[in-house]
């Protein structure tokens, strides 16, 4: 009966660190923020789902309230969320209807024809037929009955959302129409890279600068509204425009929170495009060799890595035949080059990274619940490792020179000029 408890124990706390919530198992409770919680029913399977729920509504009921307003973009016309307090469920409608019941673990419609599972504390794609309850765009493979097919689709113009308020400001899902094609399709293709292909998370700010002077500060991945997102300052011709850049979502651009209420702002929408192909380019590779000092910058003897990139997915320093291999082609220049110190401090430096197992082992439980708040899924083979230095003062920024594309080397860049009607 102990193993059993503890086992329950054992289950119900990694749901919950996988929400990113610090609970930790002493015997057969839970413990959180050193209070400890007692799980007095601990056998079978409906019993534990009990268990969980109860739970959930007496520590953990706002949480499940914040992940469902996130998810389902709420406030939003139509849309109602109905919970009491210390309610283990939230009731989801929609235009007047009741849609779904969600709890931690699952949801179910309430005639019981439909339903789904996974951990619903946190946001991810465990969410994406919710939406479409919820009367938000269909998730990808998901087809409706009024959704346009085969030709039809391929010529049909994309629907452009509206900004929705959210508090003091405004969640952003398009960019303006007057947004040249080449910076969209840079923009969204960047997008599509982070959503999909993200492998390096950084434990410090980002600044990087173009060409043409403008200036990109990111940092490090947070959730403080429930979702994984990174926090951006855009500077040009010394004036700043802040914002908070989601990094896993649904469709293409990520959205962006920002204070203003359209996308008009010329400002911001620069920003936005510039922000998701310089984050594409800095987290997508494998390794940090991107990021490295050119090779003919440094002398003296080079250390081997301890840890082959193949392995670890980033290495702390790189051999000859490696750094070799890395070199841009003749007659091409990086895509960065780091600045000031931080070419030093790069050589001991270890961002966040994906890194593959051996044949037949699994990620530990809170690897994935690391990986997940950032909002990296990890594949079957693969775990995740925390960013880490050593000789890296707590609290710098890294800088970087970023060759940005000739698309936006004109600060204008990408907006259509309306007075003459043709492409900037």
């Amino acid at each position: 009966m102990v193993a059993e408890a503890q086992s329950v124990a054992d289950r119900i706390a990694t749901f919950l660190q996988a929400a990113g919530i610090e609970v930790s198992v002493v015997g057969n409770d839970l413990e959180l923020n050193g209070q400890r919680i007692s799980l007095r029913v601990l056998s079978g399977q409906r019993v534990e789902q009990r268990t969980l729920n109860a739970v959930v509504a007496r520590y953990f009921s706002d949480r499940l309230l914040e992940a469902a307003q996130a998810s389902l973009e709420h406030p939003r016309d139509g849309l109602e969320l109905r919970h009491q307090p210390k309610s283990p469920v939230v009731e989801v409608r929609y235009r007047g209807s009741n849609v779904a019941f969600v709890s931690a673990a699952g949801w179910t419609s309430p005639s019981n024809e439909r339903s789904g599972v996974g951990n619903f504390l946190t946001t991810g794609t465990q969410w994406e037929e919710l939406r479409v309850l919820a009367g938000l765009e269909p998730a990808e493979g998901l087809a409706t009955d009024t959704a346009p097919k085969g030709e039809a689709a391929a010529s049909a113009p994309k629907a452009r959302r509206p900004p929705i308020r959210d508090g003091v400001g405004f969640n952003h899902y398009d960019f303006p129409f007057d947004l040249s094609t080449e910076v969209r399709d840079l923009a969204e293709s960047a997008s599509a890279k982070i959503r999909t292909g993200r492998s390096l998370a950084f434990g410090h700010a980002v600044h990087m600068r173009g060409a043409s002077g403008f200036e990109l500060t990111f940092a490090p991945i947070a959730a403080p509204r429930g979702r994984p997102e990174v926090e951006v300052v855009f500077v040009e011709e010394a004036v700043a425009q802040a914002f908070r850049m989601r990094v896993s979502a649904i469709g293409d651009p990520l959205p962006v929170w920002a204070p203003e209420a359209t996308t008009e702002h010329e400002r911001l929408a620069r920003g936005w495009a510039l922000a998701l192909v310089a984050f594409a380019e800095l987290t997508c590779p494998p390794t940090l060799d991107h990021l490295r000092a050119s090779p003919c910058t440094s002398g003296g003897s080079r250390q081997a890595s301890s840890t082959a990139p193949g392995r670890s997915g980033v290495s702390s320093r790189t051999t000859d035949p490696e750094r070799r291999m890395s070199r841009e082609p003749s007659g091409r220049r990086r895509t960065f080059e780091p600045t000031g110190e931080t070419a030093r401090w790069l050589a001991s430096y270890v961002a966040g990274h994906r890194r593959k197992l051996q044949a037949g082992q699994e990620a530990s439980a809170s690897a994935a619940a690391n990986a997940a708040t950032i909002g990296i899924a990890l594949r079957s083979g693969e775990t995740w490792v925390s960013p880490h230095t050593r000789g890296v003062p707590p609290g710098i920024r890294l800088h970087f020179a970023w060759n940005a594309p000739k698309a936006f080397s004109d600060p204008r860049a990408g907006a259509v000029a309306r007075a003459r009607g043709v492409q900037a």
